[in-house]
């Protein structure tokens, strides 16, 4: 899963999270993004930990998003 979580205490979930493997990133006072999880796996986590989540999204790239990013690198000079 890859997606941003409106969370109560985000620093202990991003702990708890980081912990399981998955790669966090408070993004927002109240939000988490979150790699390498399933929503089922970040859910039974905060439960663990008594961690409110109020919502899950998830977000997907697509090839022409890939492409974009990949040539907006490339045309700043960037490496790949």
């Amino acid at each position: 899963m890859e997606g941003v979580l409106p969370a109560g205490r985000p620093e202990e979930l991003q702990a708890a999270l980081a912990g399981a493997g998955a790669e966090t990133t408070v993004v927002a006072p109240d939000r988490v993004e979150v790699t390498g999880a399933t929503p089922e796996r970040i859910g039974l986590l905060a439960a663990d930990h008594a961690i409110p989540i109020f919502e899950t999204s998830t977000e997907t790239s697509n090839l022409e998003d890939v492409f974009f990013q990949l040539t907006a690198r490339a045309d700043n000079g960037d490496a790949l």
